[in-house]
């Protein structure tokens, strides 16, 4: 049973609520008039991926005529009372679904009036079936689709644990056959369309109907009075300046941590330099995040080369300061907890940890992309968690493809909007950000947000290799001999799945 928690609201927020209310019942005036905006507006793409910033400022309320410009290109079609089933992860700290009536929170009321909106244009009921893991959706759309039901019409789930499972289990939809979905725009995520479909098959993706797909990139923060105690200089500056690197990590790391509380033994009652759990994500998102890949495409197939001059140099770059001189502990709650009681310099997760649990941090704090590789870098890389609960899919037993291919683009334009600023420009930048120059950097970071197949597929293990070779210390190259032969079966192996 979902806790409802009744929040004061600000005189911001009323306004804001105002304004929301105000757009949508024009929105809906105009669209049942059968009136189309008489200027195009500017386009509402975004400069790289769509996790990234759009093109256009979304800080303030969609406008009629752009709200109206492109729903109006969409058909106003009444649906009769359709119910459009949504079976999804879902749980208060981390909301895909609202609540059933408003509550003053900005993400649950933007959410709340998103779906109100899209019930009164198209006729319809959103029905939501919240599940606190992805096993029970995956145990109910198996079910569902084994049996031949069309029981619901999207799924929204983890990407490693849930959707990647159910693609190559033949129970979702080929998105790229889903009519309306328009996956090139800025409520989609370009940079997961173009790594992950396989052969002309992409069952799952990102958007921003599924706000968890904000929670989704890898970054990292640091104590900023520990920063400054121990005159590490212009963190932020040499981020922007381009010069936040592997090699300036490492010596920022080196030699910190200690036993703070003297018992002789190094545990998470000391200090360490960076509290980060050990896993393949933290170790996948700083390898990509040094320029590297884990796999190409070359004619939309998968080629894994983890074994070049820089890929070694990388891995054993990486490893200086994730396998030494830091905290890794299977326990996420210790590395957030150290972070948050001020004794580690810098933390590093996905921004799900840091939206979830830094809000109430004494000590101010930084956000910042992991390091590049060097300073001939081009960008700095954010790698997605795909344990994140984002993934947004269609079951494949769906008899309504049409309208809910309709529905789900209507949603993902309108969350574009407002879930967008509630969550993303209000929520992150100004209620957990310390300071302006974090909102700049989350913008970096949404902008060049990274995912591949081998990521999500681990192809014979290769993937796998990076991280006991960063995180155990296990020699590399011998491992990745070993994986090296099962590549290219692994890799048939997911076509033959996905066809």
């Amino acid at each position: 049973m979902r806790i409802k928690i009744i929040y004061n609201m600000t005189e911001d927020f009323q306004m804001k609520k105002r304004i929301l209310a105000l757009t949508l019942a024009l929105m809906l005036i105009l669209l049942s008039a059968g009136i189309m905006s008489a200027c195009g507006g500017e386009s509402r793409g975004t400069d790289d991926d769509g996790g990234g910033k759009p093109a256009v400022d979304t800080t303030e309320a969609l406008t009629s005529a752009e709200t109206t410009d492109y729903l109006a290109s969409l058909p106003n079609t009444d649906l009769g009372g359709m119910e459009l089933r949504i079976l999804g992860v879902d749980y208060d700290t981390r909301r895909n679904f609202p609540l059933e009536s408003e509550n003053g929170e900005l993400v649950n009321d933007a959410l709340y009036a998103r779906n109100r909106a899209v019930e009164e244009r198209h006729n319809v009921t959103i029905s939501c079936t919240s599940e606190a893991s992805d096993g029970p959706v995956n145990t109910k759309v198996k079910a569902s689709v084994s049996a031949g039901d069309d029981a619901y019409d999207i799924i929204i789930s983890t990407i490693s644990g849930s959707m990647a499972d159910l693609g190559t289990g033949k129970c979702l939809y080929n998105l790229l056959d889903v009519p309306y979905i328009a996956l090139e725009e800025g409520w989609w995520s370009r940079e997961f369309a173009a790594n992950l479909t396989l052969g002309g098959k992409l069952y799952y993706t990102l958007s921003d109907f599924a706000p968890m797909k904000f929670y989704a990139p890898y970054v990292m923060c640091f104590n900023s009075k520990l920063a400054a105690d121990r005159n590490s200089g212009d963190i932020y500056g040499m981020v922007i300046d381009g010069k936040w690197t592997n090699d300036v990590l490492s010596k920022m790391t080196k030699d910190v941590a200690y036993d703070l509380d003297g018992d002789g033994e190094m545990t998470s009652a000391d200090f360490w330099a960076y509290a980060h759990v050990k896993t393949a994500i933290t170790t996948y998102a700083h390898y990509t995040g040094s320029g590297m890949q884990l796999n190409t495409l070359d004619g939309g197939l998968p080629v894994v080369e983890l074994d070049t001059d820089k890929s070694v140099k990388v891995i054993e770059a990486i490893s200086q300061y994730l396998g030494s001189d830091c905290i890794a502990y299977k326990d996420m709650a210790e590395t957030y907890n150290m972070f948050v009681e001020g004794r580690a310099l810098f933390f590093g997760n996905s921004t799900s940890n840091v939206i979830a649990y830094f809000r109430s941090m004494e000590d101010d704090f930084g956000i910042i992309p992991v390091p590049k590789y060097d300073e001939s870098q081009d960008k700095y890389y954010s790698y997605i968690n795909t344990w994140v609960r984002g993934g947004v899919g269609v079951p494949a037993t769906c008899t309504k493809i049409e309208e809910v291919g309709l529905l789900l683009e209507v949603l993902s334009y309108m969350s574009y909007g407002e879930v967008r600023d509630a969550l993303f420009e209000t929520t992150m930048k100004q209620k957990v950000a310390r300071d302006d120059t974090a909102g700049v950097i989350l913008d970096m970071v949404f902008d060049n947000s990274y995912i591949d197949l081998n990521g999500v597929y681990d192809f014979g293990g290769s993937a796998s290799t990076i991280y006991k070779a960063v995180m155990e210390g296990a020699e590399f190259m011998s491992g990745y001999a070993a994986a090296k032969d099962k590549i290219s079966a692994a890799v048939d192996k997911l076509i033959e799945q996905m066809s």
